[in-house]
């Protein structure tokens, strides 16, 4: 091998390696995805493989673009699911409706959670009568909401936006809490109290300030 042949192995082994190491560095110093990085609200829910196989992959939804953004951010039902055949109606049902992202069903749970699109908010009692309408009983609806309490005709709820609030169930320790919070951005939880004429109400659990 000539002098020249030699020095350009060398060359590109040298360049090999270098460009290996800086690969490996970059693989090693990457921070790892966790379930932090998902915002709530946000599902991973599944599609059929693209290759017609059996198995199924996931996709993130995209990410909130702020975690304070007012809006529902997500829908917790809690149902029985033993016919599977049912259940599938029911997902097929429930992510026609407005503002839903994303449906993820657990039937060993009981459980269906909706994503809902960033600073939407479907209308509870719209998501209560789909699963009654479809042949269900829902045992619990739980609701996860971001906004600011308002009076509304002499009785409490959650300002979403300028056109929608969420009415709640007006009790004494909301009272002290909205006090508290002010004309400040809050966060609540709590179960969805369905009523005959649609007017529900959501009993609130707990309440955070933003």
């Amino acid at each position: 091998m000539s002098r020249r042949a030699l020095l350009a192995v060398c060359v590109y082994a040298a360049v090999t390696l270098a460009t290996g190491y800086l690969g490996q560095a970059q693989v090693r110093d990457a921070a790892p995805v966790t379930d932090a990085m998902i915002p709530p609200g946000d599902l991973l829910p599944e599609e059929h493989s693209p290759r017609g196989g059996s198995g199924v992959f996931v996709f993130a939804l995209p990410a909130r673009p702020s975690p304070d953004l007012p809006g529902i951010v997500r829908v917790t039902i809690e149902v029985e699911l033993s016919c599977p055949s049912c259940a599938a109606g029911l997902e097929r049902r429930l992510r026609r409706l407005d503002y839903v992202a994303g449906v993820g069903v657990n039937p060993s749970d009981g459980q269906i959670v909706l994503a809902v699109e960033p600073g939407r908010h479907p209308d509870p009692a719209a998501v209560w009568d789909t699963v009654r309408n479809a042949g269900f009983i829902p045992d619990r609806m739980a609701v996860t909401a971001i906004g600011h309490v308002i009076d509304r005709n002499g009785t409490p709820a959650l300002a979403l936006s300028p056109d929608f609030a969420l009415p709640l169930v007006e009790t004494d320790s909301l009272t002290a809490a909205t006090t508290a919070a002010g004309d400040k951005l809050v966060r609540v939880t709590g179960h969805w109290n369905a009523s005959p004429d649609g007017a529900g109400r959501l009993q609130v659990e707990s309440f955070e300030v933003l």
